[in-house]
């Protein structure tokens, strides 16, 4: 199966990556979104939304993690990133970190299930 540019996360997925992984990114990126009149960002303690108000409103969850570094950064499951329009995906795909290394207590709280 061939990469497609126009929709990076469901490529990804069609090509096997797992949906519950994650895809990083940096926390400007927030900043950006914020002052965009076409976006809103609902943040959390622990993460939030950016939400995307064009033909269909769409929104993003995404978490707070920590890397090895201690910058904090956005972690989005791939799963999520895939479920956006094709258009959405590249405005993501543009910030996405490719060196993140998260801390093991960051990945951990990340995919631990809600009690």
């Amino acid at each position: 199966m061939r990469y497609d540019e126009q929709e990076p996360y469901t490529s990804a997925i069609r090509q096997g990556a797992p949906q519950n992984s994650f895809r990083a990114f940096p926390l400007r990126m927030l900043e950006e979104y914020d002052r965009n009149p076409d976006y809103d960002c609902w943040i959390f303690e622990d993460g939030g939304t950016v939400w995307h108000h064009g033909a269909d409103t769409e929104g993003c969850d995404f978490e707070f993690a920590w890397s090895v570094e201690g910058e904090r950064t956005l972690m989005v499951y791939l799963i999520r990133l895939a479920a956006l329009s094709p258009l959405q995906q590249q405005n993501w795909a543009r910030f996405e970190t490719a060196n993140f290394i998260p801390l093991e207590t960051a990945q951990l709280n990340l995919f631990e299930p809600e009690t």
